[in-house]
């Protein structure tokens, strides 16, 4: 069979209309079967049997290549790859989670649809350069492999705009990176970094940033450049400070920083006009900046096992606050301004050294949990009665005498209370 004939059955093999491949065998049946295209055949065989469990004859392999855009061989225990993507350049979505695959096979150059790319929890270590052929591909997720370095190939995708790299061995990230101009979600999650990879910053469009369980003790003030950041998530690293830069992140919804060393939150705080939820807990913070008050979009915010021991009276700004959760801290005092957090569902104060609760607080309409555990109470104000909503009090481990106990259930004749 000559070479010009050959490459006419390759064209009809690989053709997304499965009545030409199936026409591709039929003329081999006279002709005769190349061996490289057999090859190919049978290691589509190989693969569907070991994907599906069932036997697979070769005529029966074209249906499986030409009849999906989608392909779902997650959790099949794959250990290797044929080379057997030519005829799936129709193909749009790959998932191949959950295997034993180091690397993949040089034809994945084919896939020029592709444009999802599952791969965590395999035990890759590299890929093949021909990856850089995937003009399409939008998302790369490459979480919990064993990728020492980024591949320089990854860095050249024209169209990439999630990746994941987390739970990878990595250390840090290669100045390609800042070719990703499409990137809008990069995900370094328990890796290496001891240090912020700086080339970060040129990724104008970044919108989600997670760089958290690393060993990274400061932040680069090109952390600021990152204007269309809407996520940030830094938990469990080493930071004892950030940057003022921080305040030029003014897209930012949600800002996670909660096990890190962190004992003070710079001024510039406060700029975060749009920050919805801001997880600080597990830190040494023992005040807050009384720029803290410009977080006025902020609707939930967690921060307990730190140093508090007072909040500044502009948290009474802090208007769209549902969800307040400061335990484990050292308050001895609440403002008045609290009265202003009218939005408030659930407060949280349990182990701190309160001694008091200002009257405002009666007017948290909204309120159905209230915890004071474990303070030094001896007394509710009268204006407790006035939280209708109250579905959940809690004021066990204070110091409430008897007449005090018989006035609070008074006052809240419809709630069970445990002293």
């Amino acid at each position: 069979m000559q070479q010009d004939d050959i490459d006419k059955l390759w064209r009809l093999l690989t053709s997304s209309d499965e009545a030409n491949a199936v026409l591709a065998l039929q003329l081999m049946e006279g002709l005769g079967m190349p061996e490289e295209i057999k090859t190919f055949l049978e290691g589509w065989q190989a693969l569907l049997q070991q994907v599906t469990g069932k036997p697979f004859a070769l005529t029966d392999v074209i249906p499986h290549m030409t009849s999906s855009t989608e392909f779902r061989w997650d959790y099949k225990k794959i250990k290797e790859l044929p080379n057997a993507f030519k005829p799936l350049s129709h193909l749009k979505k790959l998932y191949l989670s959950e295997n034993d695959l180091q690397t993949l096979p040089t034809d994945i150059k084919y896939l020029q649809q592709l444009e999802v790319l599952y791969l965590h929890r395999n035990k890759i270590t590299h890929l093949p350069a021909e990856i850089k052929e995937l003009k399409n591909l939008k998302t790369l997720s490459l979480d919990n492999n064993k990728l020492p370095t980024l591949p320089l190939e990854v860095c050249t995708l024209p169209n990439i705009e999630e990746l994941n790299l987390s739970r990878n061995l990595l250390q840090t990230l290669p100045a390609e990176v800042g070719k990703l101009q499409t990137l809008t979600n990069l995900n370094g999650y328990t890796n290496n970094f001891q240090i912020f990879p700086e080339i970060i910053g040129a990724l104008k469009q970044l919108k989600t940033l997670v760089l958290g369980d690393n060993k990274m003790q400061a932040l680069h003030p090109i952390l600021g450049q990152l204007i269309a950041l809407e996520l940030l998530n830094l938990h469990q690293n080493e930071l004892s400070s950030l940057p003022p830069e921080i305040g030029k992140l003014t897209r930012l919804k949600s800002l996670t920083l909660s096990y890190n060393r962190l004992a003070t939150l710079p001024a510039e705080i406060g700029n975060l006009n749009n920050l919805e939820d801001l997880y600080l807990s597990y830190n040494r913070i023992s005040i807050l900046p009384v720029e803290f008050g410009g977080l006025t979009a902020l609707k939930g915010i967690i921060m307990g096992n730190n140093c508090l021991e007072s909040l500044p009276k502009t948290v009474g700004k802090l208007i769209n606050i549902e969800n307040v959760f400061l335990e484990h801290n050292k308050l001895q005092t609440l403002p008045e301004e609290i009265g202003d957090w009218e939005k408030a569902k659930v407060i949280s104060l349990e182990h701190n050294q309160l001694q008091y609760i200002p009257a405002s607080i009666g007017k948290l309409k909204n309120l159905v949990s209230l915890s004071l555990r474990d303070n030094q109470l001896t007394t509710l104000p009268d204006e407790i009665q006035y939280l209708t909503s109250l579905q959940t009090l809690n004021i066990q481990k204070n110091l409430f005498p008897e007449t005090a106990q018989i006035h609070i259930k008074a006052l809240l004749p419809h709630l069970k209370i445990v002293f």
